[in-house]
């Protein structure tokens, strides 16, 4: 089946990500761009992010195809690490990954702050969460971005454990909501926590504890509330999968899913 192009038809940006096709970046891009607004570039590791000539390259192909770009930043980072080295370190690798995407003037870049810690007891995450502050606010002192281009993504521990970074450093926020689903959080709880501070929704699918899967696999009651959100929203949704087939599935679900709200 062919895919379903949904470019510059929704009111924000609609996006997938650079691991559709076996290939580069320049080449997903350019394969994609009739399909979406959008790509997510994945930066996925902090030693392996493109040469400064794809950067290049990615930046003309968005000025000739009319493609934006949001940016995944490294993961294998800790910026709430109890060790100040290792802060340190991840605070190293996300300033050369924004230095190095400066000119493609991304619409965000989206930042993992991990919960590594063997406990959940609340001495345990106001520590984390006073370590992710003072990192965060580290780097945002050291580049010329504004905060308003950095957002936190909901992950695998209770999105409110987010709440007291986002405030005090007042910063966007990237809802994934298929971890939001995976984990067994409340939806509607987390969209309420962050009203008005939404700057990218990642969607896609979950079978109990797989996700990113086709959209089609989002079960339809969390797929309806998602699409009545959208009503409103201007910022990107990443239909974040990694393979072709899916994401034929994800687009098509996706026009079905905005079209029966």
């Amino acid at each position: 089946m062919m895919p379903t192009s949904l470019k510059q038809r929704y009111p924000f940006q609609l996006a997938t990500t650079s691991f559709i096709h076996p290939a580069d970046y320049s080449v997903n891009v350019r394969r994609l761009a009739p399909l979406v607004d959008e790509i997510e570039l994945l930066f996925l590791e902090r030693d392996h992010l493109p040469p400064v000539s794809e950067i290049r390259e990615l930046k003309d192909i968005a000025d000739t195809l009319d493609i934006t770009y949001n940016i995944h930043l490294p993961m294998d980072i800790s910026l709430a690490d109890p060790s100040p080295s290792i802060r340190s370190r991840s605070k190293d690798a996300i300033f050369k990954a924004l230095e190095l995407v400066a000119t493609l003037h991304a619409s965000t870049h989206t930042l993992h702050v991990t919960f590594q810690e063997l406990d959940n007891h609340p001495d345990t995450v106001r520590a984390w969460q006073e370590c992710a502050i003072e990192s965060l606010a580290q780097l945002l002192e050291g580049t010329p971005m504004r905060a308003k281009r950095l957002s936190v993504e909901t992950l695998d521990f209770p999105p409110m454990w987010l709440a007291p970074i986002i405030m005090q450093l007042d910063l966007p926020v990237c809802v994934d909501v298929g971890h939001v689903i995976r984990f067994g959080f409340d939806l509607e709880e987390t969209l309420n926590l962050f009203a008005g501070r939404i700057a990218i929704f990642h969607l896609h699918g979950v079978t109990g504890t797989q996700d990113h899967r086709a959209l089609n696999h989002l079960a339809p009651e969390f797929r309806d509330r998602v699409a009545t959100v959208l009503e409103d929203f201007c910022g990107s949704v990443s239909l974040e999968v990694f393979s072709y087939q899916d994401l034929i599935d994800s687009l098509n679900c996706f026009s079905d899913m905005m079209a029966s709200d």
